[in-house]
C-alpha cells in the first residue's frame, strides 16, 4: 500500500452493469492514454456510484500520467509505467477468492482482500472528456439476453439497439428472435455463426532470399488465416539485433502510412498502428490492428513491409500474435543476404 489518501467521488458521470462476473471471470479494458481526464473502472460487490463502495478498481490519470489500484477509496499500488495505446488492463478472479490485476496478461498486483461475492462492472469518469473503450466482461453465468422495450422505443431505436449487441466466447451459433407484448413470437429467427475469437492465427508462405524493395511483392503465397476479428492482432518482425535491421511500410497495394502518427491505412481507412522508430530499434517492427482490419487488409499491409539489412544483421522472423496472446503455429524467416 503506497498511500492511504482516499480519492474523490465523481458521482456525476458513471456507468454500472446489470450483469456480474459470477465466481469466475474478468473485466478487460484498454488503457486509452489520450484521455484528457481521469477515470476509474472497477469490479464491485456493491452497485454504487460512490468509489468508497467499490471493492477492486484501476484508476488511470489524465493522459495516462498515473495508473493506480484503488480499493474502497484507498490507493493500494501505483504501477510504474506509462500506458500505451495497445495496453490492456484486466481485473480478474479465476475459481478462487483472490482478485488479480493484470497488464497485457501479466499480473502486477494481487489484492489482499478476498472475495467470493458476485462482482459488477462500474465506471466513473472525472469529466466529459474522459472515456473508456474495448470494455469486455467475461463471466461464468450462461443465460440468454432479453431486451424489453418501453413505450418510448421507435422502430429505428429498436433496430439500432439490436445492431449494437456484441458477443464473445466459444459458442458456435446464436439465434435472434422477437416477441411482442401478447407473447406472439416472430415467424422468422436469425442464426448468427459465432466467431472464434480464441483461435490462433496461422501464417504460411515462402519468403525468398532477397533484400530489395520488392521483398514481399515476391512472396505471392503469403497468407494469414485467423478465425474471428482481427482487432488486437499483432504482426511482428523480430530479430536478435533489431538495431542492425530497419523496416519501412511502403505505400503500395492501397496501403498508406503516416510516419508522424504511426497510423496505417488500407483503402483510406485506418486499420492499425505501428510502433515508433525508437521502439523498432529495440524490439523490431510491431503492427497492431484495430476493429477495421480484415484478413485481406492485414495480408496487404504485411506484404507492404520492406526490410533493409545492415552488414551485422541477423535473420528476421515474421510471426503473429492474437488478442489473447496466442502466437501463430508457424513463423516465416527472412534470411540475411550476408553470410
Amino acid at each position: 500500500m503506497y498511500n492511504k489518501t482516499p480519492v474523490s467521488n465523481w458521482a456525476d458521470s458513471y456507468a454500472i452493469s446489470e450483469c456480474n462476473i459470477g465466481h469466475n471471470g474478468a473485466l478487460h479494458f484498454a488503457a486509452d492514454p489520450v484521455n484528457a481526464a481521469a477515470r476509474v473502472l472497477s469490479l464491485s460487490a456493491v452497485k454504487s456510484k460512490d468509489i468508497y463502495d467499490h471493492n477492486y478498481s484501476i484508476m488511470i490519470g489524465a493522459v495516462g500520467d498515473f495508473i493506480s489500484v484503488v480499493e474502497q477509496g484507498v490507493y493500494m499500488y501505483k504501477l510504474p509505467v506509462v500506458p500505451k495505446d495497445t495496453d490492456v488492463f484486466t481485473i480478474e478472479r479465476h475459481n478462487s477468492d483472490t482478485i488479480k490485476y493484470c497488464l497485457n496478461g501479466e499480473v502486477f498486483y494481487t489484492s489482499t482482500a478476498k472475495s467470493t461475492a458476485d462482482l459488477y462492472f462500474v465506471a466513473l469518469f472525472e469529466q466529459k472528456d474522459s472515456f473508456a473503450t474495448h470494455i469486455l466482461m467475461n463471466y461464468d453465468i450462461c443465460a440468454d439476453l432479453t431486451i424489453k422495450f418501453n413505450k418510448n422505443a421507435t422502430e429505428a431505436a429498436v433496430e439500432s439497439v439490436a445492431k449494437a449487441v456484441s458477443y464473445q466466447g466459444t459458442a458456435r451459433t446464436l439465434s435472434v428472435s422477437v416477441t411482442n407484448n401478447t407473447g406472439l413470437k416472430s415467424a422468422k429467427t436469425l442464426a448468427i455463426k459465432a466467431q472464434n475469437t480464441r483461435s490462433i492465427p496461422v501464417l504460411s508462405g515462402t519468403i525468398p532470399r532477397v533484400h530489395d524493395s520488392t521483398l514481399f511483392e515476391k512472396c505471392s503465397d503469403l497468407s494469414i488465416s485467423h478465425e474471428g476479428v482481427c482487432s488486437g492482432l499483432e504482426v511482428l518482425f523480430n530479430t536478435h539485433y533489431p538495431q542492425f535491421t530497419s523496416f519501412v511500410v511502403r505505400e503500395i497495394n492501397n496501403v498508406s502510412f503516416k510516419a508522424d502518427t504511426r497510423k496505417i491505412s488500407y483503402n483510406g481507412v485506418i486499420i492499425g498502428t505501428g510502433n515508433t522508430v525508437a521502439e523498432m530499434a529495440k524490439q523490431g517492427l510491431i503492427i497492431t490492428f484495430n476493429d477495421n482490419a480484415i484478413k485481406e487488409s492485414v495480408e496487404e499491409v504485411t506484404k507492404a513491409i520492406g526490410v533493409n539489412f545492415q552488414v551485422d544483421a541477423q535473420d528476421v522472423t515474421l510471426s503473429l500474435v492474437n488478442y489473447n496472446g496466442d502466437k501463430s503455429v508457424k513463423t516465416l524467416t527472412i534470411s540475411t543476404p550476408f553470410g
